[in-house]
């Protein structure tokens, strides 16, 4: 069987397209498939892109099949049009084709490029793209690309093929134009090479089969064993005319990846300082509610094997502390104690949520621990906090009351409880706990 493209493979018009076989006319509109095997036929396959990342990781935030609407929120046109500003002319789809956009599906890398967009700006895809994929636009590098082809070329000798089929995608052929042949003839320095190009290109892996786009799937054939006695070509492939082109792209690549890991960096330092308390780098009021409403609601979902506790703790007569050694001796403090918060949870191999509730207030919830054991953990930060020794204002020790959760529980209730054993403990003489089910 065979086939054959209309001249300008980028042009759309399926019906100039035609099929043909042995056992039948041409015909329009038709597949040909061709079945391959034997006891001794032997075959390896391998995929190459050569398709850089570029910039900052995306959200695919809304989709219906091959249709990608929304991008981090917003229409994903606008993703084109404001990062790569490709506008919707003549020259749309020339440009688009050059920058997929790269997911991961069931754990394979996969691409897809751009064929049209819709009057409410969503992208038509070259195949489907799932709702919730994180990933990034791509583009096409030179000498990226050849990198791949002369390593997946090498590969494909271990294999010692007698013949090697490219399924090659057409972007790749837009993409490079009359140089096109830079990234198929080096395989013939391997074994003799043929194939075509495609709209979409299938590769198997395990049980999974992907569809990619703007991906050569290659195909290496072999009868009987490996001619162990056979040498091999070197792989050649032909950079000249783009040691320029290739220097200018490795600048700009380098420029926009590390202007966005600094980007992601600083937001991810942002959005630390927003949940954490600068003082004691525990979480904040806010963030420590937000966490207990959390757990309440898993609790109630029944997610949780055990109800949370929370274990609310005050400093035992801190106001002195800032009256008669000053603030600095007081945030000292803060911070000692702190310190011997994580420790303790450390020690009990708690992954307890810690956070400083106000002034010298701190709040610590503990979920999948029994209340008995989180008791001790209380105790345990009671009794290690009072045997340090200041060298400005000497030792000093604290207060906790330990609530366990109930169905039925509101944040409110549940922190009032907490609340409630802390102002016990502090009225029956401080430097104790008092536990509140």
């Amino acid at each position: 069987g065979g086939g054959s493209l209309a001249p300008d493979v980028t042009d759309g018009l399926s019906d100039k397209n035609i099929v043909f076989s042995s056992r039948g006319d041409i015909s329009h509109n038709s597949a040909v498939f061709i079945l391959q095997g034997g006891p001794d036929f032997h075959a390896a396959s391998l995929v190459l892109t050569g398709w850089r990342d570029l910039g900052y990781p995306f959200v695919v935030t809304s989709s219906d099949r091959n249709i990608m609407q929304t991008v981090n929120g917003i229409p994903s046109l606008r993703l084109y049009q404001q990062y790569l500003d490709i506008r919707e002319d003549k020259h749309f789809y020339e440009l688009a084709v050059v920058f997929p956009f790269r997911f991961t599906t069931n754990g394979v890398p996969a691409l897809r490029v751009v064929t049209g967009y819709t009057e409410d700006g969503a992208l038509v895809m070259g195949a489907d793209i799932p709702e919730g994929s994180k990933g990034n636009l791509t583009f096409g590098d030179p000498s990226f690309i050849l990198d791949s082809v002369e390593q997946c070329a090498d590969e494909l000798q271990k294999f010692s093929p007698d013949i090697i089929r490219l399924f090659s995608c057409t972007s790749r052929h837009f993409f490079w134009g009359t140089d096109v042949d830079r990234e198929t003839l080096p395989f013939e320095n391997v074994a003799p090479t043929s194939g075509f190009y495609t709209a979409g290109e299938f590769h198997r892996k395990g049980r999974t089969i992907t569809q990619h786009n703007v991906t050569i799937v290659t195909l290496a054939i072999r009868e009987f064993d490996p001619d162990l006695t056979r040498t091999f070509s070197a792989v050649n492939v032909h950079r000249d005319n783009l040691d320029r082109q290739i220097l200018i792209n490795h600048c700009l690549t380098s420029f926009i990846n590390v202007a966005s890991q600094e980007l992601i960096e600083a937001n991810q330092q942002l959005e630390q300082m927003a949940i954490t308390d600068g003082l004691t780098g525990l979480y904040n009021r806010a963030e420590t509610e937000r966490r207990i409403v959390s757990a309440l609601e898993s609790y109630s979902a029944g997610t949780l094997t055990l109800p949370p506790v929370l274990i609310m703790i005050d400093l035992d007569h801190f106001k002195t502390v800032n009256d008669n050694y000053g603030h600095q001796e007081g945030d000292i403090l803060l911070r000692n104690v702190s310190g011997v918060f994580r420790s303790v949870c450390k020690k009990y191999q708690a992954e307890a949520v810690i956070g400083r509730w106000g002034g010298e207030e701190f709040m610590l919830l503990l979920t999948n621990y029994s209340f008995e054991t989180a008791a001790e953990l209380a105790n345990d930060i009671r009794r290690t906090f009072s045997s340090k020794v200041s060298r400005v204002s000497g030792r000093h020790t604290l207060c906790a009351g330990v609530a366990e959760a109930i169905p039925d529980d509101t944040m409110d209730s549940f922190v009032k409880r907490a609340d409630r054993g802390l102002y016990q403990a502090k009225a029956q003489g401080r430097n104790q706990i008092v536990q509140i089910k």
